[in-house]
């Protein structure tokens, strides 16, 4: 009932920030939330049926795109076609985003008990990282990064370190191909809007 609740209210919030009040933006943010709550929850079919009908209607939506993508990694495991709709979506103006587990503690092995889960979302200029829970997101430009690195000691985690921070993740299939493919992600990002300076 709890989860039913937060998506009703974030739909309300969708639909009353975006600047389209068309039925059919309407449809396509609903669509979207429901999407990325699925894909939360591994269902990942129903999230391709939420997707697929806005791809229908705007084949070019960069977040349908880059949920798309999101759904390839996780439930598909196919790197290649997930890194593909990432760069259809960033291309768009659109981001890249992943799944992943954030430590709150030093680390001394690949297992966390201490952590939070969340969005890391990658675009433009920017790199964001959302929890589900807590307070241990944040969003800052890239110019505020000094490493966005794969860690050397645990490969199957990365690390973003600020100038008075640092931020260890592990992806969330604990594998090291994705944190490749998240790192490869960055790289690309920031080598797409430097040639446009």
């Amino acid at each position: 009932m709890r989860v039913v609740l937060v998506f009703l209210f974030q739909v309300i919030l969708i639909t009353a920030f975006t600047g389209n009040s068309s039925p059919s933006s309407e449809s396509h943010a609903v669509n979207l939330l429901a999407a990325k709550l699925l894909i939360q929850q591994s269902r990942y079919d129903q999230a391709t049926n939420k997707l697929e009908v806005i791809l229908e209607a705007e084949p070019n939506q960069p977040d349908a795109l880059m949920f798309t993508g999101t759904i390839y990694l996780y439930h598909e495991l196919d790197h290649l076609k997930a890194m593909k709709w990432f760069e259809m979506s960033l291309k768009l103006g659109g981001r890249a985003a992943f799944l992943v587990q954030h430590s709150h503690e030093s680390l001394g092995g690949s297992q966390l008990a201490d952590y939070c889960r969340g969005w890391l979302i990658l675009r433009g200029k920017e790199i964001e990282f959302t929890p589900d829970n807590g307070t241990h997101g944040f969003s800052v430009s890239r110019s505020e990064l000094q490493e966005f690195k794969q860690n050397r000691r645990l490969q199957s985690m990365f690390h973003i370190r600020l100038k008075d921070d640092n931020f260890n993740f592990r992806p969330s299939t604990g594998q090291e191909d994705e944190v490749l493919l998240i790192v490869a992600m960055y790289k690309k990002l920031s080598q797409s809007t430097e040639g446009n300076q």
